[in-house]
């Protein structure tokens, strides 16, 4: 054991230690509360302390989870010391995983290599991604509805029933919360919060509430994660009670010793079980929105194990991928009369190609790739080696792929596309002046796919395609068509700079460049045109995202719809004014 490896040991060794002193609800219950509600980051709150609070309160809730004995002291942000020493030796553990990754450098290649398996490393462990749990239930009822025969049988339930149980959880999460928080929206309590009447104490102010007010703030205080807990029986209004239990022991973690469990970087048993079973025999929702992932992973290693499905399980999901994208393609184009699509096509060459789109003087040449990016090792060369092989497999061979067709649309003969074994159109290359080549994965890949400069190999006179994750594909086209009458148009813009970014910038997203893109075009412009200029793009650039989702992005089925068209829209002013006081 190196002295690094050592010293991360000894440091996840500690944070064990200090936080099986603590109660587990109310341990588990704090920090649920933050996941949701996040303090305000303008502020000085201790919590802000922590780099990325989704993955370090999860893993700080596991460690409690997994204490081999664990204490009953309540746990408050009273305990504030402690809170800021674990951001402290949170922080520290990453430094020395990066120092781990980064090593001693001999070269500028083992220089990049390290790099690359450091940021890959960095971004598999350490970033909460944006992600909408209307997407995910879709993918959910795509991928295992075919499948349902197999799933009822075992577990007596099918997706559909998943899906209605999701949704309900949701639903009563919601309502816990509104009949929780009711009294924040009241003209006296308000008046509280900007202290209206100029009172010097706290007290005074809080003798000034109506006792119902005073009442509901401190049956807030005493458990702020009551939205957030539930009993079986709050479901039997439209579940029976074996179903309740089937589901819940999918997704459900029982707290229990677990030694094993002790680093920040290995798969942390709250994303596959984001409820917790509590000692009252209650359940706590850890992180709702990754009910049906979590779902959907339980179900895909089941039907894995399961005999003559597992074929069967990868080439449905490898084909509903490419109808997804097809369907959100049609999505951006759905005003554009002189689209064409085609799909499964070919053209001189005899390899079937996914999915090519026409449109005026435009071409999109479209592949799809469900490929598994696969969790990175911690040895540095092991881990380079595996992140470079899954990326040959996946976006470099999408990209081989594309470009059989985009060297016919640069060159100046005619050419056939074929489907079905028949000729469906003949192009004329020379009608079509903007030829974008796109890698669409079923998996986020991170720095080195928002960055294609670090591993795509391909020739320096050949343009980069973009490469992007289905999820983010449809959240900035329905993102584009929301906020612009336009929206082919703005995302021909967006392709055609994107491109020319690759080896001068910095994301361990794609939705962190969409909402830059979004946010301030000019800005953004300002630094994809000028070839000396560089970028190291936020996360914070997502926001605008979530904005425009809290009054109905546009997604198919989704959630709360009538409420929030009943909301004020955002205006693009503020929607604009996200990366105006930040610098390149």
């Amino acid at each position: 054991m190196t002295e690094i490896e050592l010293e991360i040991e000894q440091l996840s060794h500690k944070i064990k230690k200090e936080v099986a002193r603590f109660e587990l609800e109310s341990f588990a219950g704090f920090f649920t509360y933050f996941i949701k509600q996040r303090p305000d980051k303008s502020g000085e709150h201790i919590l802000n302390k922590y780099g990325s609070k989704l993955k370090d309160w999860q893993y700080l809730i596991a460690l409690n989870a997994t204490a081999e004995e664990r204490g009953n002291e309540v746990f408050s942000l009273e305990h504030n010391d402690l809170i800021s020493g674990w951001a402290d030796d949170l922080n520290k553990i990453k430094e020395l995983y990066q120092q781990q990754s980064l090593g001693d450098i001999d070269t500028a290649r083992d220089l990049l290599n390290r790099f690359i398996h450091q940021a890959s490393f960095q971004t598999f462990f350490d970033n909460g991604a944006l992600s909408y749990m209307e997407q995910d239930i879709d993918r959910l009822k795509r991928v295992f509805t075919r499948f349902d025969e197999i799933i009822e049988k075992r577990f007596g339930v099918t997706i559909e029933v998943i899906i209605k149980w999701i949704k309900f959880a949701e639903e009563l999460s919601q309502h816990k919360d509104r009949e929780l928080n009711a009294y924040q929206n009241t003209k006296e309590f308000q008046a509280f919060l900007i202290n209206s009447h100029g009172d010097k104490t706290f007290e005074q102010r809080i003798s000034r509430l109506p006792v119902a007010i005073r009442e509901a703030l401190d049956t807030f205080q005493l458990c702020t994660h009551a939205s957030f807990k539930f009993r079986r029986e709050e479901f039997h209004e439209q579940f029976t009670e074996e179903p309740i239990i089937h589901l819940l022991a999918m997704v459900t973690m029982f707290p229990e010793s677990d030694p094993k469990f002790l680093f920040y970087a290995q798969a942390n048993p709250i994303e596959q079980n984001p409820i917790m079973w509590l000692p009252s025999n209650e359940y706590l929702h850890i992180y709702q929105k990754q009910l049906p992932i979590a779902f959907g992973s339980f179900l895909y290693q089941f039907l894995l194990q399961e005999p003559k499905v597992a074929d069967k399980l990868r080439k449905h999901r490898d084909h509903v991928l490419e109808v997804k994208t097809l369907e959100v393609f049609k999505k951006l184009f759905a005003q554009a009369k002189e689209a064409f699509f085609y799909t499964n096509y070919r053209v001189k060459h005899n390899t079937e190609q996914d999915i090519l789109v026409l449109y005026k003087d435009i071409a999109l040449i479209i592949e799809v790739k469900a490929s598994k990016f696969r969790e990175p090792y911690r040895n540095s060369e092991k881990g380079f080696e595996r992140i470079r092989a899954d990326f040959k497999d996946a976006i470099q061979y999408g990209y081989d792929q594309c470009l059989r067709v985009e060297d016919m649309f640069y060159g100046e003969e005619q050419f056939d596309i074929i489907e079905n074994d028949k000729v469906a159109h003949t192009v004329n290359p020379k009608r079509f002046n903007y030829v974008h080549s796109i890698i669409v994965t079923l998996e986020r890949w991170g720095p080195v796919q928002t960055d294609l400069n670090l591993l795509l190999k391909k020739e320096p006179d050949e343009e980069f395609p973009w490469s992007v994750y289905i999820d983010d594909l449809e959240t900035f086209i329905l993102a584009l068509k929301k906020q612009f009458n336009n929206p082919v148009s703005n995302f021909m813009q967006f392709l055609t700079s994107r491109r020319k970014i690759h080896g001068r910038m910095y994301a361990t997203d794609e939705m962190d460049i969409c909402g830059t893109f979004l946010s301030n075009k000019n800005l953004y412009f300002k630094i994809t045109d000028n070839p000396e200029a560089s970028m190291t793009f936020s996360p914070e650039n997502q926001e605008v995202f979530d904005d425009l989702y809290y009054t109905g992005l546009g997604f198919d089925d989704e959630f709360f719809i009538e409420i929030k068209k009943k909301r004020r829209p955002i205006s693009k002013i503020k929607i604009e004014g996200y990366m105006l006081s930040r610098k390149p």
